[in-house]
């Protein structure tokens, strides 16, 4: 984003999340169960549904493509809102493990890194990405947020977050290869949606990652009773923690002003 005088770098660990198919269940970077309308498993990746109880949008759809390390969002706004993109696009890495199997890394790497048997993963262990035919189908979907974000809006691409990449990497949150995985990641990005003339959908398409969008969606009402919170990258049938505060819907963390 561009600097300002009053900018403010948010350093924070790598924020998971946890795609649940069988439950149809989507556990939010800060630990909250979120109910799914629709999961569909395709062989490039995994699409998303669900309402979103934002005061800025009412419903989200995502498209997890392990191969391009990319997250790939349409918020649905509210009217009266204005809308900071059409295509938001998270660098993510994606894993995925069978339910009752525990976490466990099903990426081309291999193997089962630190911290991840056994039980949920945690923000500084990696997950791999998912990139050859036989690492799907997986039960439950999990991602790991690698800061950089490029938003899309009439045609007009920008990247954003470099600055919390680079804090995190300072501060020893995300290894070196890491951070280069993702600022790859980014720029491949970046460089075909140019190339298809702002159209993110019509790179993906050419890339071999086609995506399609609901026609309709029914909005979700604003501000609900606080949903199930579990451990950050647990299950949805994991036990309940306490929120001490609730954020309506913690893609929140997507439009900061309303925070404030």
């Amino acid at each position: 984003m561009p600097d300002r005088p009053d900018h403010h770098v948010d350093l924070h660990v790598p924020k998971l999340e946890t795609f649940d198919v069988p439950a149809s269940a989507n556990v939010d970077p800060k630990g909250f169960v979120r109910e799914v309308d629709s999961f569909t498993v395709h062989p490039h990746g995994l699409y998303m549904r669900r309402g979103a109880d934002h005061p800025e949008f009412g419903y989200l759809e995502s498209w997890l493509l392990p191969a391009l390390g990319l997250r790939v969002n349409v918020f649905h706004f509210r009217p009266g809102a204005t809308p900071n993109s059409h295509r938001y696009i998270d660098v993510v890495e994606v894993g995925g493990d069978r339910r009752g199997d525990g976490a466990r890394d099903v990426g081309k790497r291999g193997g089962t890194p630190e911290g991840m048997g056994g039980g949920a993963p945690t923000a500084a262990t990696r997950i791999a990405p998912m990139t050859e035919p036989g690492d799907l189908p997986v039960d439950v979907w999990r991602t790991r947020d690698l800061y950089l974000d490029i938003l899309e809006l009439d045609g007009r691409v920008r990247v954003e977050d470099a600055d919390e990449l680079t804090a995190a990497l300072a501060a020893g949150m995300v290894s070196a290869e890491q951070a280069a995985w993702a600022i790859d990641r980014a720029l491949d990005a970046v460089a075909g949606i140019a190339a298809h003339g702002g159209d993110v959908d019509a790179w993906l398409a050419a890339a071999g990652h086609p995506v399609t969008w609901a026609p309709d969606v029914t909005m979700c009402e604003p501000n609900l009773p606080a949903p199930k919170r579990v451990a950050i990258g647990a299950g949805p049938d994991s036990p309940a923690v306490v929120a001490k505060t609730y954020l309506p819907d913690a893609t929140l963390d997507r439009f900061p002003e309303v925070a404030k």
